[in-house]
């Protein structure tokens, strides 16, 4: 449907939050949708079958597509990510630093 970026990719729901403004955007759900195993899908999982009526309208299965961006977390979490992971979550609790708001430009 879109890619959406936000400062946390592991919340639940955070994540159904991101698929219910996709549908209502849309209108509509789709007839299918397939995640990987991470337990930040649960609940989307859980609004597809919902809305659907079945639980065949939700495929968890493996994701090789993933595989590169994730070696590239693992290798950004190694090698000292967590200092600008806390600078920006302490800016962002001070109220200095607002993500939604963040502009790339390029």
């Amino acid at each position: 449907m879109r890619l959406k970026a936000s400062f946390s990719n592991h919340r639940p729901g955070l994540i159904a939050a991101h698929f219910l403004q996709t549908a209502q955007q849309f209108g509509g759900y789709p007839s299918c949708v397939r995640t990987d195993c991470g337990t930040e899908n649960v609940t989307v999982a859980a609004i597809q079958a919902f809305v659907t009526g079945s639980t065949a309208s939700h495929v968890h299965g493996t994701a090789p597509g993933n595989q590169r961006i994730e070696s590239r977390w693992a290798f950004f979490h190694r090698s000292g990510s967590q200092w600008w992971l806390e600078l920006f979550e302490s800016l962002h609790d001070f109220g200095a630093f607002h993500p939604g708001s963040v502009q790339v430009r390029m």
